[in-house]
């Protein structure tokens, strides 16, 4: 919403829009919006509407910006799944060592009971 301009909506097209059950519902939800910083806006219940001067922007503006932002979360999720997959590899190799350590402790340690049982 550009600086200086006001929109006007009816009581009747927010609470269907934003479906909400009564008009006490959808004034307390712009009270919230205002006091949260995110809404400056005026009530006339007397007439049943909403003028809003100000809201707060939203993150994406056009579908250019949505398709990065797309983009962004799929280079990350498979940033991601390389990860997972090196750390997966990480962990095969090291249970592969520690096995062929046991191996090599358990054959070590039955030399040592063959040596000393024949002293």
């Amino acid at each position: 919403m550009a600086s200086g301009s006001t929109k006007t909506f009816s009581y009747s097209t927010l609470c269907e829009e934003l479906q909400l059950g009564s008009h006490r519902e959808l004034e307390d939800l712009v009270i919230a919006a205002c006091d949260a910083g995110m809404l400056a806006a005026q009530l006339d219940p007397a007439s049943e509407l909403v003028r809003i001067t100000m809201c707060m922007g939203r993150d994406v503006r056009d579908s250019a910006e949505l398709e990065q932002i797309g983009a962004t979360l799929t280079q990350w999720l498979l940033n991601i799944e390389s990860a997972q997959a090196q750390l997966h590899d990480a962990a095969a190799t090291e249970a592969q060592v520690l096995a062929a350590q046991g191996d090599d402790q358990a054959t070590g340690a039955a030399e040592e009971a063959s040596v000393d049982s024949r002293h």
